[in-house]
């Protein structure tokens, strides 16, 4: 839906964050993308504010409370009215930065937002460095979530997190042999250590008998 976005980056951008916190393609299709168009985006609200339910998905978790006392107290309004207003600063960001870490860039990013969304910034700005590895490098400093933060402070007490993912990334496949996709070895993003670490942390817990079971059937 947003390859054809490609060639106009802070319209890609957008859509991608439009994407990331509707979360359910069905509803996209319904509704359709936004533009710089203020005509335009006030159909989509309306289009987005009759979807039935279910409306969103909920892989990602958006915190509500931090936009109830604001001019835009609803996603709606915040996707569809907001977000075309400011998403041109935070483009301006990407475009200047030269494989920057999502780590270094997020307060940036924040800052021009307006809003403390360092979760769902994060996601987007994975997905900006999947498209434009040139711009955001993932193999650097890299957020860590309280998932992962255990694990990596196992791993290295005295050393910040973030450092120790991105160390871990320029291991290299030397390190971790067995990894390889399509007779390919794998070298590990600091993006995937800090999910790695997460995991690890979940069986560390159900080991101990905390933390939630997960079954599938």
């Amino acid at each position: 839906m947003l390859a054809p976005l490609a060639g106009d980056f802070s319209l890609l951008l957008m859509n991608l964050f439009f994407a990331r916190l509707v979360a359910r393609p069905e509803t996209l299709r319904s509704t359709g993308l936004l533009s710089f168009d203020v005509k335009e985006n006030e159909e989509v609200h309306e289009r987005l504010l009759a979807h039935p339910r279910p409306k969103y998905g909920v892989p990602y978790v958006f915190p509500i409370s931090t936009i109830l006392n604001s001019r835009y107290p609803t996603r709606e309004k915040l996707l569809c009215a907001y977000l075309p207003n400011r998403i041109r600063d935070c483009a301006e960001i990407l475009r200047r930065s030269e494989h920057r870490g999502v780590a270094e860039l997020l307060p940036e990013i924040l800052s021009a937002w307006g809003f403390n969304h360092s979760f769902l910034w994060t996601e987007v700005l994975i997905d900006i460095a999947y498209q434009h590895p040139e711009l955001v490098d993932l193999y650097k400093p890299f957020p860590i979530g309280p998932g992962s933060r255990p694990t990596m402070l196992r791993l290295a007490p005295d050393r910040p997190p973030e450092e120790t993912a991105a160390a871990l990334a320029q291991e290299g496949h030397e390190a971790m042999p067995l990894l390889s996709f399509n007779g390919k070895p794998v070298h590990l993003s600091a993006e995937n250590w800090e999910g790695i670490g997460c995991e690890y942390r979940k069986y560390v817990n159900l080991q101990k008998g905390e933390g939630r079971k997960r079954r599938f059937a």
